[in-house]
Formats: structure tokens, C-alpha cells, sequence
């Protein structure tokens, strides 16, 4: 039972401690108008989704956010490593495949967004 608790408050923890840092990271001065909305879907998926939503217009936005959620963020992987703590798992592993499949999703979106115009 405990270790049931142990892994909720280690979870719960990170979830708090990346949307505080995504608070923070949402107030820095960038003057790359798409850095930190991907900043923000890199760090914690749904604080980074709705700032990608409200400030990157049309196919950029739906890019980012196709990015976004196929990583998971850097708050979810923290998630992920308290649990798997024990198992016997690679994290690094893991961050290695959410990564790549963040990239074929891009390329993907992009792919089917290309062939619409051809034949659209």
C-alpha cells in the first residue's frame, strides 16, 4: 500500500514541479515567435498543447502539436522513469523511441499534408 502512495505523490510531484516550470518558461522573452510554444510542448504536453493552440496559427500549430503529444514532454518521462524505477527498463531507451516517434509523426503529417495539396 505504501509503495502505491509512494508512486502517486512521485507522480503527482512531477506533474506539479513541470507546470510550475512551464509557468515560468511561458513568461521568458523569446524572440523566435514558434520557441516557446515548442518549448512549452516539449517540457509538459498539455500546458505546451494549449500555448502551441493559442499562438501558432494553421499547419505550424497542428505540426507542433502532432510533436507535442507523440513525445509526451519531459514531465511525462519523469512520470514514466519513477515507475519503471525497479523494472529493470532503459530510460534512455525510452526517451530514444518517444523522440523518433515524434519525428515520424511529423514527417507523417507533413507527408499527408504534401500529397493533399498534389491531389487536393
Amino acid at each position: 500500500m505504501m509503495g502505491c502512495f509512494e508512486t502517486m505523490v512521485k507522480i503527482g510531484g512531477y506533474i506539479m514541479l513541470f507546470s510550475i516550470l512551464a509557468m515560468y518558461l511561458a513568461n521568458l522573452p523569446f524572440d523566435l515567435p514558434l520557441m516557446r510554444p515548442a518549448l512549452l510542448g516539449a517540457v509538459e504536453i498539455t500546458t505546451g498543447i494549449q500555448a502551441i493552440a493559442a499562438s501558432v496559427p494553421g499547419f505550424p500549430a497542428a505540426v507542433l502539436i502532432a510533436a507535442a503529444t507523440a513525445f509526451g514532454g519531459f514531465s511525462g518521462i519523469f512520470q514514466t522513469k519513477s515507475v519503471l524505477k525497479n523494472a529493470g527498463l532503459s530510460i534512455r531507451h525510452y526517451i530514444l523511441w518517444k523522440a523518433l516517434h515524434s519525428l515520424i509523426t511529423c514527417m507523417l503529417l507533413i507527408g499527408l499534408q504534401s500529397l493533399l495539396l498534389i491531389c487536393g
